[in-house]
């Protein structure tokens, strides 16, 4: 008996499983404690970024619908509960209809994606989203405060904002050495990698505010 779906599995599904597992490991230890679900996240951020690079050298598999379907669970599901069990003492049934706005834009948002062939991302990417909504919460801001924001990305993932696609290796190296440094502070508390994570917030925000720079630039040209 072939199994072929086994046969089929390359080493950027490989990356996709562990992002997947990495998910539903952070859905676990949420319950737990809400700070290691918030490092999963930041975790499964890395393995998407290694699964694009690997994707680009070794083309094949099931590439792109394996990787939407852990990109649900990791930046959808997860930080959906996340923003639920950290908000709902305080907001009750607004924690939930945010949350529950948040998976589904983020669902929206994946098939969309699929279903476009462009150079350029159409709403801001659920992986951009999930993981900003984590670093919030596992850096203590107010519970109003992150409801907003989850909100706000809720509407930006299925609006029709363009936002640039990062393919240049050295920038999304950049990024990921500085989400690393940032894990190891979060790990460890050694206060001279806080700058890190300052940076990440940084780099985050004009990310997010990049379509108006795009917008204003394609005008004058």
């Amino acid at each position: 008996m072939k199994f072929e779906i086994i046969e089929g599995i390359r080493l950027p599904d490989l990356v996709s499983i562990c992002n997947l597992l990495v998910g539903l490991l952070g859905i676990w230890v949420s319950f737990l404690n809400l700070y290691y679900g918030c490092i999963a996240v930041i975790i499964s951020t890395l393995l998407d970024g290694l699964d694009g690079i690997v994707s680009r050298v070794e083309h094949g598999g099931m590439g792109r619908e394996m990787d939407s379907l852990a990109d649900i669970v990791s930046f959808g599901i997860l930080p959906s509960l996340l923003l639920l069990l950290y908000t709902q003492n305080q907001f009750n049934g607004l924690s939930f209809a945010i949350a529950g706005a948040f998976a589904v834009t983020g669902m929206l948002r994946l098939a969309w994606y699929n279903i476009l062939q462009e150079r350029h991302f159409r709403g801001i990417p659920i992986t951009f989203s999930g993981l900003l909504v984590s670093l919030l919460i596992v850096n203590e801001f107010g519970g109003g405060f992150v409801l907003a924001v989850s909100a706000i990305l809720a509407v930006l993932m299925i609006s029709p904002a363009r936002y640039p696609k990062i393919l240049d290796k050295r920038v999304v190296c950049l990024f990921a050495l500085t989400l690393i440094a940032s894990l190891i502070y979060l790990l460890s508390g050694i206060e001279i990698l806080m700058a890190f994570l300052y940076a990440v917030f940084f780099l985050m925000i004009l990310y997010a505010t990049s379509p108006l720079f795009i917008w204003r630039y394609m005008n004058e040209g």
